[in-house]
């Protein structure tokens, strides 16, 4: 689709400014005309481009729906990956803990002093560790 897609520069995105609602049902209502009514169709619009360039958008815009959805999963999945982690991380750091006090010299304690520069006392409680 690279081909078929436009990257506006800043220059162009000032120009060509995203439309608010109103003029989308602007648009939409002259579509209908169009559709509805060709006879009152002004001869100094090309009408094949205006219908190609309104169902361009709206499939763009459809598409641009999806792939937000998609990309609002993806997050989300990655989320609950995310706290997986973070609770597993929270485990062994407490078995570093541990065996630090039951064998030391065994290296958990570089390993705890090291993972304890990231806990927030705020949020890991002493008795959460």
């Amino acid at each position: 689709m690279q081909p078929k897609l436009i990257n506006l520069s800043e220059k162009d995105m000032r120009k060509y400014k995203k439309l608010n609602k109103k003029q989308i049902m602007f648009i939409n209502k002259d579509n209908d005309y169009h559709e509805n009514q060709p006879a009152l169709d002004s001869p100094d619009v090309n009408w094949a481009e205006f219908e190609n360039d309104f169902s361009s958008r709206a499939f763009l815009n459809q598409a641009a729906l999806r792939l937000r959805a998609l990309a609002n999963a993806f997050e989300e999945t990655a989320r609950l990956h995310d706290y997986d982690n973070l609770t597993n991380a929270k485990i062994d750091f407490r078995y570093a803990n541990y065996k630090n006090l039951t064998e030391p010299g065994a290296g958990y304690d570089s390993k705890a002093d090291e993972l304890n520069q990231f806990i927030s006392r705020k949020i890991i409680k002493k008795e959460e560790l």
